[in-house]
């Protein structure tokens, strides 16, 4: 099967936030639900049933391979094309910080496990591990306000401009694999330079034979030019402040914290300095506090820590010893990380002080220093604002600087440039992420193959110019028209619901319908990435060869660290995208007000326009439905409709709607996966999209009938439309995880598991228990809903 990564198998796609549509994990063993859903594949014959979203419902046949009910999966070829991303980037007010995460999961030749890899965009931060560059000259850089969060002191980005819902990369797929292949005659399609400089990229990724020729040396004599590492030979003992600036500048690690360019909360028609809580290696900072529950995880990490140490140069016993002070520093970061769901109240955590007052609260950094370097060539002084995110932890931080030996600091921060480096080494460094990859999401080995990864880290480093040839090659322009108009239909929905709340005042109501008409939709892709001249001046100044990949990596962070400098004196773009258009995936951005849908997701199971509406209003309407519910979710809510954060509630409504958000946070609390509970608070904002989303899609659905009448049913189903709707919302959380996954996704996933998406959001639907006839006291009925919006 493709992914297999953290113990999903992907039959499927993950999307709109959504994590898993048809996801199913093998968790090591067992079988497929007894193949009684999921995706037949079979690609080694070429014959998909529907290609690009490998998704055949079973059941019935309805358009082109889709069959309706249930699903049977097999590996086909192995060579799937989904990459799962769970990017949920919601957020400023949307809801990453403390509310919506995400995970790029790549597998298979990427970094480890979810490779998670804190995809930067320029200045904006997607998580872990990968800089991404885009839209416009600058992808969350100035103008997305990616914000690093660290919720719960996992990865640490809370993109806070952009909620980003999971979603499995169409980049994956063997269509944009076909468009990088040189055809037969030897030549490659691209009109311009960019995308060449794409294909050269993926190639070099493609290119194992030079990359198993290198080895680790790249990566060793990187480690010499900063100043040495302590772990392998000799260092400079007196270079604290030079090696953090190289490390977290031109190589875009984040070692103790993390610093960004993106539109400023209360202001957001300019940009400003970031800075949040970071530093950890671990999804989440529970893994490092909770011993006895993640023993196996803590003793695997230690084993890959000290493997990855001896592969560079270290000695076995003296590289444990030093391995073992570095996991005890991630532990006391941990210990001072604030936990991801006491940092949803944007108000709160929003701090705006000058460097100087920086440099008061947390002088073991020379700031004015460090950020000078970071945003070189621009000029800063100390009365230069920056926004702190994490003020508390930044204070505690620079006293656990200050007290630490400065060879650990020295080997912690080299350690943070090593995880970065990994994913283009060799064999050896892939299998040892494996065996982690093996403890925490209770996998085995991804059988991802390498095209298909190759093809993910092109999609995070040059994915506007891959979203060109996708977008040429795949892209139905009609639509584009199709969403907008249901997009305008479920505003409506909305809105008409607004006029329904008995909790909420006249004035508040009133700016609540402004903010949802100024809600703004970008639809398929950004119009420029079809101007070859446009698209090459996005990526100007990035050098790509097609022999080295590591060098191809590098080459990118410090790409990266100069748009990110680049956007702090020029006003955020509206029009910037932070999301690529084969993106399987869509998001809400607070400080612009703004939704997203890339093409990727605009296809089946999602959308596809021979399907029933009843399908497509399930399906991408509920996608719909949600972006826009997460401008009025816990953290949404706080932005007017211009992007600000700021007070346009009356109090009495703040009080209403708090005691709605009670009641949603002591529903999803009771739930349990394997015993232990889902953190109602840490996913409330997801939970009130989710409610609203599907409420909103359903009444847009029966405006529509209304206008249209009732379409014809589907023969041999044997469900009415309206059944065929939730049935439809319900089938894309299909999926099964690993204890291990399962137990990773509650501590660090903003949204609730698949299961208690589907269950808990229909248990508060009263239309639901209308059309399937549930009575009032059963457990799809309780007889009394938690209702928000």
């Amino acid at each position: 099967m493709g992914l297999r990564l953290m113990g999903w198998r992907f039959m499927g796609v993950e999307a709109h936030g959504v994590e898993a549509h048809g996801v199913e994990v093998h968790g090591g063993g067992g079988s497929w639900g007894g193949g009684s859903w999921g995706v037949e594949a079979q690609e080694g014959g070429g014959s998909w049933g529907w290609r690009l979203m490998g998704w055949r419902f079973m059941g019935v046949e309805v358009h082109g391979g889709w069959r309706l009910m249930g699903v049977e999966a097999q590996e086909g070829g192995g060579s799937w094309g989904w990459r799962l991303r769970r990017v949920e980037v919601h957020g400023g007010g949307g809801s990453w910080g403390g509310g919506s995460w995400g995970w790029r999961f790549m597998g298979g030749g990427g970094s480890w496990g979810w490779r998670l890899r804190r995809v930067e965009a320029h200045g904006g931060w997607r998580l872990r591990r990968v800089e991404v560059h885009g839209g416009g000259g600058s992808w969350g850089g100035g103008s997305w306000g990616w914000r690093f969060m660290g919720g719960g002191g996992s990865w640490g980005w809370r993109l806070m401009g952009v909620e980003v819902h999971g979603g499995w990369k169409l980049s994956g797929s063997s269509s944009s694999f076909r468009l990088l292949v040189p055809s037969e005659n030897g030549t490659f399609n691209g009109s311009s330079e960019a995308e060449r400089k794409t294909q050269s990229y993926y190639l070099s990724c493609l290119n194992t034979q030079r990359i198993e020729e290198l080895g680790a040396q790249p990566l060793i004599d990187l480690i010499t030019k900063i100043g040495g590492w302590n772990m392998t030979g000799p260092w400079d003992k007196d270079n604290f402040m030079e090696v953090l600036k190289v490390v977290s500048g031109p190589y875009r690690a984040q070692p103790f914290f993390s610093v960004g360019v993106s539109a400023d909360p209360k202001n957001s028609n300019s940009n400003v300095v970031q800075v949040d809580q970071s530093g950890l290696f671990l999804p989440s900072r529970d893994y490092y506090l909770n011993k006895t529950a993640n023993e196996k995880v803590l003793a695997a990490y230690l084993d890959y820590m000290v493997e990855l140490g001896m592969l560079l140069g270290g000695e076995k016993s003296s590289t444990l010893v030093q391995m073992q002070q570095i996991l005890e520093f991630e532990t006391a970061l941990a210990n001072i990380t604030v936990p991801q769901d006491q940092r949803r109240d944007e108000e709160k955590i929003y701090h705006k002080v000058t460097i100087a007052e920086l440099q008061a609260l947390a002088p073991a950094v020379d700031w004015l220093e460090f950020l000078t370097s970071s945003l070189s060539p621009l000029e800063l002084n100390d009365t230069e604002p920056v926004v702190l995110y994490a003020r508390e932890y930044l204070q505690q931080v620079s006293e656990l600087i200050n007290k630490t030996d400065r060879s650990l600091l020295n080997n912690y921060m080299m350690w943070t440039l090593v995880q970065k480096s990994v994913a283009t080494l060799d064999q050896r460094f892939e299998n040892a992420q494996d065996r982690l990859l093996e403890s925490l999401y209770g996998t085995k080995k991804s059988c991802t193959p390498r095209w298909q990864t190759c093809i993910g880290n092109t999609d995070d480093t040059l994915g506007f110019a891959l979203g060109a040839l996708f977008v040429k090659a795949t892209f139905d322009k009609l639509s584009k028209e199709i969403a907008e108009e249901m997009i305008n239909e479920i505003r409506s929905a909305f809105k008409q619901a607004l006029d329904r709340l008995s909790w909420m005042d006249e004035q508040t109501r009133k700016a609540a319908k402004e903010k949802a008409d100024s809600i703004y939709d970008m639809i398929g892709f950004p119009e420029f990435i079809l101007d070859p001249k446009e698209l090459d001046d996005v990526y100007d100044g990035y050098e790509v060869s097609d022999d080295s990949f590591f060098q191809n990596m590098l080459n990118f962070y410090n790409f990266s660290a100069r748009v990110m400098a680049d956007q702090l004196r020029k006003t955020p773009n509206k029009d910037q995208w932070s999301m690529t258009p084969p993106t399987v995936n869509a998001y809400y951005m607070p400080t612009k007000n703004g939704i997203v849908f890339p093409a990727g997701i605009l296809q089946a199971p999602f959308y596809a326009h021979d399907h029933p509406k009843a399908l497509n209003f399930g399906g991408i309407g509920v996608v719909m439905g949600h972006e826009l519910t997460h401008a009025f979710d816990d953290q949404g809510r706080e932005y007017d409709k211009e992007g600000n954060l700021r007070p346009w509630w009356q109090n009495s409504s703040v009080e209403a709607f708090r005691v709605r958000t009670e009641c949603m946070m002591e529903q999803y609390n009771r739930y349990t996966v394997n015993g232990e509970h889902v953190n109602g608070k840490q996913t409330l904002g997801e939970n009130i999209a989710d409610n609203g989303g599907l409420k909103a899609a359903y009444h847009a659905y029966q405006s529509w009938i209304q206008r249209n009448g009732q379409e014809k049913r589907l023969p041999a189903v044997n469900l009415t439309n309206d059944q065929l709707f939730f049935v439809g919302f319900a089938q894309v959380w299909c999926s099964v995880r690993t204890p291990e996954s399962a137990h990773e996704g509650l501590m660090t996933d903003p949204h609730s598991p698949p299961r208690y998406r589907v269950i808990g959001t229909l248990a508060n639907s009263p239309d639901f228990s209308r059309h399937f006839g549930c009575p009032e006291g059963t457990p799809m009925n309780s007889g009394k809903p938690c209702e928000v919006w």
